[in-house]
C-alpha cells in the first residue's frame, strides 16, 4: 500500500506545480497474485513448432543441384572472365528452386564454385554448426574436360 501512496503522490506533486486548480489522484496498478506452495506452476505452449512440420530432404535438393549444374556447364570450357558470373547465377537459380519447394521455415546458403581442371587436387571443407534433427545439406560435384564445379546448399531450420 505503500507503494501506492508514493506513486500517487508523485503524480499529483507533478499535476499540482503545472495546475493547482485541477490537482487529482490517480492509482493504476495491477497486482499478480502469489502462487500457493501445493498449486503447480503454469504450462505454456510455445507459439511456433520447435521441429520442422516438413523437413528439408536433401535428395530432392541433390537433383536440383545436379540438373543446375549440369544444364549450365554440360560442354562449356573454363573461362576465368564468365566463372564468376556463372557461379553467381547458378546459386541464386538453386537456392530459388529449392525455396519452391516449401520446406517450412527453412534459410537457405547456397555457394557454387567453379574451377578450373588441371593437374591439381581440390580440397574443399565447410564449417556448420546445425542441429542433426533438423539442418541438413546437399551437394553434387560436376567435371568435364577443362572444369570442375562443386554446388552446396545448406539449410536451417528457424526456430
Amino acid at each position: 500500500m505503500d507503494l501506492i501512496r508514493r506513486m500517487t503522490s508523485r503524480y499529483t506533486s507533478f499535476h499540482d506545480t503545472k495546475q493547482k486548480s485541477q490537482a487529482f489522484k490517480v492509482s493504476v496498478f495491477s497486482v499478480k497474485p502469489e502462487p500457493q506452495e501445493n498449486e503447480p506452476k503454469p504450462q505454456y505452449d510455445p507459439q511456433h513448432p520447435m521441429h520442422a512440420e516438413f523437413p528439408f530432404i536433401p535428395d530432392r535438393a541433390r537433383v536440383i543441384i545436379k540438373d543446375c549444374l549440369r544444364g549450365n556447364l554440360e560442354g562449356t570450357l573454363y573461362d576465368e572472365n564468365t566463372a564468376k558470373k556463372k557461379a553467381i547465377l547458378m546459386s541464386n537459380t538453386i537456392k530459388n528452386e529449392v525455396k519452391q519447394l516449401n520446406f517450412s521455415r527453412y534459410k537457405y546458403v547456397c555457394t557454387v564454385l567453379i574451377g578450373e581442371k588441371k593437374r591439381q587436387d581440390l580440397a574443399l571443407s565447410r564449417k556448420v554448426l546445425q542441429s542433426s534433427e533438423d539442418d541438413g545439406y546437399a551437394e553434387y560435384v560436376y567435371e568435364n574436360g577443362s572444369l570442375v564445379a562443386h554446388g552446396v546448399i545448406v539449410a536451417f531450420y528457424c526456430e
